[in-house]
């Protein structure tokens, strides 16, 4: 009988020790949960300075996107037949050999691709020129709503 309550006695005091480790384990689960509280809300806010920010950024743009259009009417209806301006456009035919000994510039690209494809679009010309170009130089052309290559071309020159 002692021997059976020895070992009744190691059993209980094996149960405490786990117990006393289920009540650690959870005071330290519950730290862990007061922690994830706070970084929710501290996420929370960043996620409202975000939006704020994405917000006025989207402002920005569509401002940016009325300016230009806005510019766009006004230079139409001052200058309607306004000479464009030096610049040769990039869909022009290359230049033909002159009988001159000037160095001439080198073929437009833009003329070998609608030679090889004549199917390609203007559209299409113009999203792979606003592709090609820097980031910071593709949202200031993007802004300005170019209608062909040539356009985009000489507003890129611009900036």
């Amino acid at each position: 009988m002692e021997a059976m309550e020895g070992r009744i006695v190691e059993l209980i005091q094996s149960l405490a020790a786990k117990v006393e480790g289920v009540s650690t384990m959870s005071a330290r689960l519950d730290t862990i949960d007061n922690k994830l509280a706070q970084h929710g809300n501290q996420l929370e806010k960043m996620q409202v300075k975000v939006d704020l920010s994405m917000t006025s950024f989207g402002q920005v743009q569509m401002d940016q996107v009325v300016m230009a259009k806005a510019m766009k009417a006004t230079a139409n209806q001052a200058s309607p037949l306004a000479s464009p301006t030096s610049e040769p456009p990039l869909l022009d035919t290359p230049p033909r050999a002159s009988t001159s000994k000037a160095p001439t510039p080198p073929p437009k690209l833009v003329y070998y691709l609608r030679l090889y494809d004549p199917t390609l679009s203007v559209s299409f010309l113009l999203s792979q020129f606003i592709k090609g170009l820097k980031e910071e130089l593709c949202f200031s052309v993007l802004a300005q709503l170019p209608e062909d290559v040539n356009q985009a071309y000489r507003v890129a020159l611009a900036f």
